[in-house]
């Protein structure tokens, strides 16, 4: 089968666009997934700061409950 300069050239370019969409796809997904990341990163700093202020909290209202203090609250 002898193939023309033209069907060459059509075979090509079909191939690169389909290449483009393949890749754009892939991108896609590949930020999504950055984003997705991105979100349980957050949530887990802000789940983790929580916990270190509650432990904060907790540690100087024992400190002042040691010293005998009025209020223990802080």
């Amino acid at each position: 089968m002898k193939l023309t300069k033209m069907t060459i050239a059509a075979l090509f370019s079909a191939g690169l666009l389909s290449l483009g969409a393949c890749t754009e796809n892939d991108a896609e997904e590949a930020g999504e997934e950055v984003s997705e990341a991105v979100e349980e990163t957050k949530e887990g700093v802000k789940d983790a700061v929580d916990e270190a202020g509650n432990e904060v909290e907790d540690l100087c209202e024992e400190t002042k409950e040691n010293m005998d203090a009025e209020d223990e609250d802080c």
